[in-house]
């Protein structure tokens, strides 16, 4: 599905958007992320088939690429299906040994992370999926 807001529609001056549009047949949705054109950013694709994700990379200070990526986990699975949460870990698990920021909203409030204990099943396989590939949750609260 194709979206009916065009590009110029977001545009920053200063930033490069990059944007990735739900493609199920649901009419809102998708990410995407604003980067300083000055540190010249560069769109890039994983292999997972994560339903909303959007990723570029910049170079940082010692030549390495730093990958940035933002992703949507929904709740729903009758849009997503059941396997929606294994293809997050199985995204995480390809990024992992990379430099990387990771941001987005993954629908899992019951984790807790100053325990790092999820009380779902979802939440807990999540909490285990980030700890395995040595990331660190930097928002431990509600944000709303």
């Amino acid at each position: 599905m194709e979206s009916d807001i065009s590009d110029s529609e977001f545009s920053v001056p200063g930033f490069t958007m990059f944007r990735s549009d739900r493609e199920v047949d649901h009419r809102e949705g998708g990410v995407l992320i604003y980067v300083r054109s000055d540190i010249n950013p560069v769109e890039t694709n994983m292999k997972s088939n994560t339903a909303d994700q959007v990723w570029c990379k910049v170079k940082i200070m010692n030549g390495e690429d730093l990958l940035i990526g933002v992703c949507y986990r929904s709740s729903n699975e009758m849009l997503f299906g059941k396997d929606s949460d294994k293809l997050l870990c199985d995204l995480i698990r390809e990024v992992r040994s990379q430099p990387l920021l990771l941001m987005g909203y993954f629908n899992l409030p019951d984790i807790d992370w100053s325990l790092c204990l999820g009380t779902s099943t979802a939440g807990q396989n999540f909490v285990d999926c980030t700890e395995e590939a040595f990331l660190t949750q930097h928002v431990t609260q509600s944000t709303r």
